[in-house]
């Protein structure tokens, strides 16, 4: 990705470490979307039966709410980042 391109909301991170799709639930609003800030922007997360969220980030009831992530092609090297409070 040319540097031109590159997103640069990632804590100083070089181009080649961007992650392709990332979605930051941290002072998201309750009941909205939350839009990916990736390199290949685009796809929607959508909060599902009621999560609220704070500062800190979603929160899951534990009995049927639930992150719907719109679909997109696994491929390479793949990693996740989950932080879990209970």
């Amino acid at each position: 990705t040319s540097a031109e391109t590159c997103n640069t909301g990632f804590r100083g991170l070089n181009c080649t470490d961007v992650p392709h799709h990332a979605w930051d639930f941290r002072n998201c609003v309750t009941g909205q979307d939350v839009a990916d800030t990736g390199q290949d922007e685009g796809k929607i997360a959508s909060p599902m039966n009621g999560p609220t969220c704070s500062a800190a980030g979603i929160s899951l009831d534990g009995d049927d709410d639930y992150v719907n992530v719109e679909t997109f092609q696994f491929g390479g090297a793949t990693s996740f980042e989950v932080y879990v409070k209970y």
